[in-house]
């Protein structure tokens, strides 16, 4: 990280901790936060009203990781349906039958949004924990760490605080943060998600999902940098498979599913994805009670985009605090202690599911991202680049 980022870093979060005035206060200011409870009672969750049009339809029902014929309750640990007052956003349920297709959809995500002020934090993540935090009801799955406070939920309990809080920090010290991070991904440094077995059609109890980091490019026309055209041949990274075999992606649910028109992948706890940050440096997201979600929308030509693809979960503290250190914010400095004092304030849910109860202590933050995915194809392994020197030596 830059030395002039890390500064202002320092201060912006310094001030954020102690309460000092020589910044623009409104820089930390994420703006009226919706209650999550003044749904009408026995409502569903529309997510054409939470959220931009053309959401997912059912967003009621908790996701099943179960068989594909059991939509079954989803895998949060509080009350089912968040109370008669709120119906809570979580991803739509597993449909009945409809399994089997031999189409294949690659895309290669790029665009991510870490500017999520101004509420847009509720619109690219679900409900992880059953229940609806309210500045009324203060209704949690654990308690908030001494010196921090209870992060109340988006529209339908969507937990989301690192969106609304810590994402907000970085774009608001650094403005080109988001522009940065997504020119890396322009430029070849993409996640790439293979779909199998998908019937195209807007309902599928089954579908074989994998993902891979891409280290490399090949074009049949000899161009070196990604066009974005579905006729980019992503290299992948061996490091995305298990000891280098293609075939044993680390990132794998082979029991996903599409339900109207909208993928549910589950990803395997902490397996890590790379984010390019803004100076660069690799940012692993090591996240537990994950999913991959988005809208498979036709491109043209019989290619896919997939739209609207969140990545959401739980980012325990215990996983957080080493990824500092990727990005250069290091133990022993003072910048490292004001920023683990933040992140110990925002934090919301446990990192396991169903592991909280009265006077438990959150251990983790509440996560959503968002992407586009756009047409291209799964190559073979390439070549790791050289790892880098160690920001905090």
């Amino acid at each position: 990280m830059r030395s002039e980022h890390r500064a202002a870093l320092a201060l912006l979060l310094g001030c954020a901790v102690s309460g000092c005035s020589v910044y623009d206060a409104s820089l930390l200011d994420a703006g009226p936060r919706r209650d999550a409870g003044r749904v009408d009672a026995g409502e569903e969750v529309d997510a054409g009203e939470a959220m931009d049009a053309g959401e997912p339809e059912d967003a009621g029902e908790a996701m099943d990781a179960g068989e594909p014929e059991d939509a079954g309750p989803g895998v949060d640990s509080g009350p089912p349906d968040g109370g008669p007052d709120c119906p809570l956003f979580r991803a739509p349920s597993r449909p009945a039958g409809m399994a089997g297709g031999d189409t294949t959809v690659v895309v290669g995500l790029r665009d991510p949004v870490f500017n999520q002020n101004d509420g847009r934090w509720e619109t690219m993540a679900y409900d992880l924990d059953g229940y609806c935090t309210d500045e009324v009801s203060d209704v949690t799955e654990c308690v908030a760490p001494e010196g921090g406070a209870t992060q109340v939920d988006g529209m339908g309990g969507v937990d989301n605080v690192v969106g609304s809080q810590i994402f907000r920090i970085l774009v608001n010290f650094d403005p080109t943060f988001e522009a940065e991070a997504a020119a890396r991904m322009v430029g070849g440094r993409s996640i790439v998600v293979r779909i199998d077995g998908w019937n195209r059609m807007d309902d599928d109890s089954r579908v074989d999902v994998r993902i891979a980091q891409a280290v490399g490019l090949e074009r049949m026309d000899g161009m070196t940098t990604p066009q974005w055209d579905g006729e980019d041949e992503f290299q992948l990274s061996p490091g995305s498979f298990r000891d280098g075999n293609i075939d044993a992606p680390l990132i794998r649910d082979d029991n996903a599913y599409v339900a109207g028109g909208r993928l549910v992948m589950r990803i395997p706890d902490r397996q890590a994805m790379t984010l390019p940050w803004s100076d660069g440096e690799p940012f692993d997201l090591l996240l537990t009670d994950a999913l991959l979600t988005g809208d498979l929308v036709e491109d043209g030509g019989g290619r896919y985009r997939l739209e609207r693809a969140w990545i959401t979960g739980r980012y325990a503290l215990i996983d957080f605090l080493p990824v500092l250190s990727e990005v250069g914010i290091c133990p022993g400095e003072i910048i490292r202690g004001i920023v683990e004092v933040e992140v110990r304030e925002d934090l919301d849910v446990r990192s396991t599911p169903g592991s909280g109860g009265p006077g438990v202590e959150c251990d983790a933050m509440s996560l959503g991202m968002q992407f586009t995915g756009y047409p291209a194809r799964w190559g073979d392994l390439g070549t790791d680049p050289p790892t880098p020197p160690d920001p905090c030596p």
